[in-house]
């Protein structure tokens, strides 16, 4: 039971040493996570915090201060969150329109430069003051995310700028697990783009006050990224950066989506290995010179807070250095290390700091994964101990250790077989702690990644230490740090090697969906009721109990995730059709992979979609049209799933965008078939899942039929009368549902008649304006649901267990319903 200090005690002791520091922290995150889902008003919390906190001064020496102290520190975090909502009329969100507009205002992150060819973007965040339209100035306040192409100038950290251009919001998703690139500014108090193109984009530039701590830190940080990238070629060099300096934008996207597929990601976000190893090299440095120990302590607690700030002071850098300052500081006041405590203490004061970071993917993955480390590592240490107890040396038996005569050897041996277990170890844990929150976001799950990270670890590490070291040579003498530049290069060479070694490696990593709330739930709550009962002996029923549930629990996701249902997903890619089929028997269909340029879609929509739905392996891809709108997806999506088919026109692969987009990236497993007209293409065994090819002429294919069991559905890729002529003239035709394209034009009366002639339950139009003209259009189809994809996001539809009865969903627009054939569509909204 936790009891009050004596009056004797340290103060320290009542937030560092003492198990409330704990409570008290996930108490006061609930309460922010409350204040952003639930409408409290800010000012009768911050009167009911104010009367709560005079009672818990009252009862200080009371059983009741734990309680209240509790309620109190919920409260505060309910006022800490409430306040993030309070905005100023003066905020650019409420003051400033949309459009073009000249704004003006301060730097205040470090620019990140991206270029490709001869086109160059600068990013960075501007903190608006003032903006100008038609001749007269107006005030305003908030965080800009600001977008420069070719400014013909450099932008630092500090700067005082005016610029013209354009002022955006940010466009919010409109595709099923797409990324969310509005709530990503959300979350750090953005709500406002600008966009800048050409060298007259900044009219007026003045550099900031270089006395100023925060400018002269971000000018030697960049100053130290120069000096690094001038040793080591590309990709290397973005590597390094990213690694020591926290630069990550430049990392090319190829070698991030292997680290990722690896679970090494977070060898390239700078985070606890990196601060423990920058400040182990600083110490030992000073103890090489004799420094004092107390001294040596304060001035490495000094450098760790120096080099959070030079790697960027994102959230997992701050938490690890107040975690070591915490730490280092503890050693000075002659205090045993206590990592929890200092997790919980840096946990509780960044949130303080700022309570959005609460709702940050970074965030939440490092404070997950350093908990992780503490909570679950040592009852598996714990385990591993028992099982070599049991089994002898057979579990460090990974090195001939027994056979090595030399006593050294034997000895050093011995050291890396405890290396490897306790990695291994460690990475366990940490996958243990972060699975759903890992499925959540990235939905993906590597199994190749424990051996990886046994790999990788060392050698990032021996990589980051060298490099430092050339890094500080190069300071003093420029020629000696590019000879001894060879080192730290080779092991980047070696560890990217070795990554995309293990990118590859067959059933290496699979897709997950998404987590439901329920998996959530019972999957923390079983984590933690075991690592409770692991440290008591007397209740091992229960606790073989909550393992074994635990286990249950998780393998019901991992097998329930496999299969999808049968379903038609129409994709919101503007003017370019795209859809994903998957079959009542377990087949898939993808139709079409987007452009390229501007915006990876198949990166950006595509791959998300199939990711999130399991989806490895593809049966096929259905081309309509072979250009750039159509196929320029093709080469990112090849890196992510697996195909079996391609099925393309007459003569598509004799075209430029054949050469461009498909020949580099095809592979000789890939069984590519040209399609001609009335062909058909089976799916698996069944005899009723194929694809019909209506029309096809000149490598272009205007119309496919889909049938699945009774289910069928006709896919149009072009509206001209030809088309519409061609199609009325067979006899088998009938469908529930109709997707058609962007209508430049007025619906055709031939057109008009095969639509009346086929009555289908839904039609899908990839419709981009002109939504209520052309609604009125269609008022001659009574019993058909209309649906303008341009107006409500990606469409989701689903045939019933009869195959009679489909359902739908929108993704912009939450709209739900089901239609059932012969009768009228029936909407809830």
């Amino acid at each position: 039971m936790w009891k009050l200090p004596q009056s004797g005690d340290k103060l320290s002791h009542i937030f560092i040493a003492i198990p409330p520091i704990f409570p008290l922290s996930i108490t006061f995150a609930s309460g922010i996570y409350s204040a952003r889902f639930l409408p409290f008003q800010f000012f009768q919390i911050a009167i009911m915090t104010f009367a709560i906190l005079i009672f818990l001064g009252s009862s200080i020496k009371n059983l009741r201060f734990f309680p209240v102290g509790l309620c109190a520190f919920f409260l505060l975090g309910v006022l800490f969150g409430s306040g993030e909502k309070i905005t100023s009329n003066q905020d650019i969100a409420l003051s400033t329109p949309e459009g073009r507009i000249v704004l003006e205002g301060v730097v205040i992150s470090a620019p990140e430069s991206i270029v490709k060819g001869r086109k160059e973007t600068i990013s960075f965040i501007l903190d608006a003051q003032n903006f100008f339209r038609e001749g007269r100035a107006y005030q305003t306040k908030g965080k800009v995310q600001v977008f420069l192409h070719n400014p013909g100038r450099p932008v630092q950290f500090g700067d005082s700028l005016r610029l013209r251009g354009m002022l955006e919001v940010p466009n919010k998703p409109r595709n099923p697990h797409s990324f969310d690139y509005a709530s990503y500014l959300g979350q750090r108090g953005i709500s406002r783009m600008f966009r800048g193109i050409g060298r007259f984009c900044i009219v007026r530039q003045s550099q900031g006050n270089i006395f100023q701590i925060g400018l002269a830190v971000d000018r030697f940080r960049t100053f130290l990224k120069g000096r690094l990238e001038q040793l080591y070629p590309s990709p290397y060099r973005e590597l390094a950066v990213a690694l020591i300096f926290g630069f990550r934008k430049n990392i090319d996207r190829k070698i991030q989506d292997d680290f990722i597929k690896t679970g090494t990601a977070h060898l390239i976000a700078i985070s606890g290995m990196n601060i423990s190893l920058v400040g182990g090299l600083f110490y030992l440095a000073l103890a090489f010179f004799r420094f004092p120990r107390a001294l040596n302590l304060g001035l490495t607690a000094l450098f760790i807070g120096i080099y959070a700030l030079l790697a960027g002071s994102n959230s997992p850098v701050l938490r690890a250095a107040i975690m070591g300052a915490v730490v280092l500081i503890g050693f000075l006041l002659g205090q045993d290390r206590n990592l929890k405590s200092a997790l919980f203490f840096s946990f509780f004061i960044l949130l303080a700091f700022d309570p959005r970071v609460l709702f940050q993917a970074s965030f939440q993955l490092s404070f997950i994964a350093m908990a992780s480390l503490i909570f679950i590592l040592p009852p598996l240490e714990q385990l591993a101990h028992v099982f070599k107890v049991k089994n002898g040396d057979s579990l460090s038996s990974f090195l001939p250790v027994e056979r090595v005569p030399a006593f050294r050897v034997r000895a050093w041996l011995s050291r890396m077989n405890d290396s490897i277990i306790q990695t291994f170890l460690a990475s366990l844990a940490a996958t243990i702690g972060m699975f759903p929150v890992l499925v959540w976001y990235f939905n993906l799950f590597s199994m190749i990644g424990f051996l990886a990270n046994i790999v990788t670890i060392p050698l990032c590490t021996a990589a980051i230490a060298s490099s430092l070291v050339v890094l500080v040579v190069d300071l003093i003498c420029a020629p000696l740090a590019h000879w001894l530049a060879f080192f730290p290069l080779a092991l980047f060479r070696f560890e990217l090697w070795l990554t995309d070694g293990f990118a590859k490696v067959p059933f290496g990593y699979f897709y997950l969906p998404r987590p439901s709330s329920l998996f959530f739930g019972s999957y923390y709550l079983l984590l933690m009721a075991w690592l409770f009962l692991s440290h008591r002996k007397i209740l091992s029923f229960l606790r073989s109990f909550c393992l074994a549930a635990f286990v249950i629990s998780l393998c019901f996701f991992l097998i329930g995730s496999k299969r999808i249902s049968s379903q038609y997903v129409f994709f919101d890619l503007g003017k370019t059709e795209a859809a994903f089929i998957s079959f009542s028997n377990g087949s898939t269909c993808l139709i079409n992979t987007g452009r390229s340029f501007p915006g990876d879609q198949a990166y950006w929509t595509l791959r998300p979609y199939l990711m999130a739905s399991g989806v490895r392996k593809l049966d096929g891809i259905l081309f309509t049209e072979m250009d750039g709108m159509h196929a320029g997806g093709f080469r990112t999506l090849s890196r992510f799933i697996s195909l079996r088919h391609l099925w393309i026109g007459e003569g598509a692969d004799r075209s430029s965008a054949w050469k461009k987009y498909i020949a580099p990236a095809q592979s000789k497993r890939l069984d590519v078939r040209s399609i001609s007209k009335n062909m058909r293409v089976q799916f698996g065994s069944g005899q009723n899942v194929y694809i019909d090819f209506l029309v096809v002429s000149r490598g272009i294919v205007s119309a496919v039929r889909v049938v699945d069991g009774s289910s069928k559905a006709l896919y149009l890729t072009d509206v001209t009368s030809k088309t519409f002529e061609s199609l009325l003239g067979r006899d088998d035709l009938s469908c529930d549902l109709i997707f058609l394209p962007h209508h430049e034009f007025q619906v055709s009366e031939s057109e008009k008649v095969f639509l009346k002639r086929l009555a289908p339950n839904f039609l899908i139009l990839n419709q981009r304006d002109h939504f209520e003209e052309l609604r009125a259009q269609f008022e001659f189809l009574p019993r058909t649901k209309v649906i303008f994809i341009g107006e409500s996001g990606s469409v989701t539809l689903r045939p019933g267990k009869d195959k009679r009865n489909w359902t739908y969903q929108t993704f912009v627009s939450p709209e739900t319903g089901k239609n059932q054939l012969g009768g009228s569509p029936s909407v809830s909204y």
